[in-house]
């Protein structure tokens, strides 16, 4: 059999060096995890050595001789007389990075086999979905290959950056990203942003999916490339969903097959317009570590930098927990780290509680978001929809397209302001629009007055 890539000399040289020079102790800690050397018992003498310099203990022979054998680990790493050949082994730490860099490698070299095995075993399963197979192939890959440096930066450098930012300011260029298509709403929450992690609230009906279909569209015109993870609408139904909001037409009209003239050619223009965007999408149930691995994937090969998924609860879990909130919080953890590790913006449609049913106001708040408080602790802005009337929404001369009101709570907005914004919402053409409340005339009835109080 093969004996796996490692270096036993560096190993020992790492340790020895770490336990005879402070400076040593910390470059090689900054390096390298108990799991990066090869032989177990210089695991145990690394993990001790790191939870002495967790605690500021001297790092000496003595207190690591104390510290092993408190865990019952001396006499298996070899006694006092290992530690003692290990701190002798080298007559200076300076050259630790080294040695650390060494072990690195070589473990680097062994996560490789390991992850080639995992894939092969994979593979040959024939019950293993192919599409599985590569959303594994490309998670490891890209595990493997993120060699990103986690060198601290500088302060000057920090401050640089932040003046740069400033200066655009200054210039114009106010820190905005994707444009929601509502003004109020962008100036709330500045656009979809690089980066951020945003949470869509609603009960079922409500608009969740509008919304995200509407952020979506709008990445698309303005030369972002978004990818949609749908989980329960085919790829069909969110094209034919775009196409009637980006044109205005009635869905219930067109699926009946009356379409005007003017609409075909509304139709024919925003189909134009999208079919020379970039966007893709996903429209079958999938894991959380198949969206961020088909996530990053994506961004590799085609630049993309938007993820929606509708919806959060729909997600299947990969690994399998106590219950259905332990694995909604690590579906949620993962598309968060997904965020902040690739910049990409991250949007999650969520299902909320009855509880918002049983208030007076009927208004959802943020601890209706179901099944997960870590959906409001990780997200960088929540959205929760307020849409009292859209199953029964009124005629207000849109061209002939009934609407009615409804509320957009930006009730979570982690750099900068919350605050509530009234919008149209046209059922008929899946789609929401600006509105000016001074110049919104309902119709005053007793019934409607009671449920339209804003």
């Amino acid at each position: 059999m093969k004996i796996p890539p490692q270096n036993i000399k560096a190993e020992q040289s790492t340790l020895g060096s770490m336990m005879i020079e402070k400076t040593a102790l910390h470059n090689g800690l900054e390096v390298l995890r108990a799991e990066d050397f090869y032989r177990p018992v210089h695991q145990e003498i690394f993990a001790c050595l790191a939870a002495l310099a967790v605690r500021d203990e001297p790092c000496d022979l003595i207190t690591l001789q104390e510290e092993l054998r408190k865990h019952g680990k001396l006499d298996d790493c070899g006694g006092t007389e290992y530690l003692m050949a290990l701190a002798e082994s080298v007559p200076t730490a300076a050259n630790v990075k080294h040695y650390a860099e060494i072990v690195k490698t070589a473990s680097l070299r062994r996560r490789v086999i390991a992850a080639g095995t995992e894939i092969i075993a994979a593979a040959q399963d024939t019950e293993n979905e192919i599409t599985a197979v590569t959303d594994l192939l490309t998670s490891k890959a890209l595990e493997l290959t993120d060699t990103r440096a986690a060198e601290l930066i500088p302060g000057d450098e920090v401050v640089n950056r932040a003046w740069k930012r400033l200066e655009s300011y200054e210039q114009g260029k106010a820190k905005r990203g994707v444009s929601w298509g509502l003004p109020h709403l962008d100036s709330l929450s500045y656009g979809v942003c690089d980066g951020d992690f945003i949470v869509i609230g609603g009960r079922p009906s409500h608009g969740k999916s509008i919304l995200a279909a509407q952020i979506a569209t709008h990445a698309v015109l303005s030369e972002h490339v978004p990818v949609i993870y749908s989980q329960e609408m085919s790829a069909e139904d969110f094209g034919e969903r775009i196409l009637f909001a980006k044109a205005r037409v009635n869905a219930g009209m067109a699926r009946s097959g009356k379409i005007e003239s003017d609409e075909w050619s509304r139709l024919a223009e925003a189909a134009g317009r999208l079919y020379e965007g970039k966007w893709f999408i996903r429209d079958f149930p999938a894991t959380e570590a198949q969206i961020v691995a088909s996530a990053k994937r994506a961004q590799l090969q085609h630049k993309a930098d938007m993820v929606i998924v509708d919806y959060i609860q729909l997600v299947k879990c990969s690994v399998r927990r106590e219950n259905r909130n332990l694995e909604l919080t690590h579906i949620c953890d993962a598309l968060q780290r997904l965020s902040r590790d690739t910049r990409m913006s991250v949007i999650a449609c969520a299902q909320l509680s009855r509880a918002s049913a049983k208030r007076s106001d009927k208004r959802p708040i943020l601890e209706d978001l179901r099944e997960s408080g870590s959906l409001e602790q990780n997200a960088d802005k929540v959205i929760l929809i307020h849409n009292p009337e859209y199953a029964t929404p009124q005629l207000f001369n849109d061209g002939g397209l009934a609407r009615c009101r409804a509320l957009l709570d930006l009730a979570k907005h982690r750099n900068g302001p919350t605050g509530k914004v009234i919008v149209w919402c046209t059922p008929a053409a899946t789609r929401f629009d600006p509105c000016d409340d001074a110049q919104w005339v309902e119709p005053v009835t007793a019934e409607r007055t009671a449920r339209s109080e804003w």
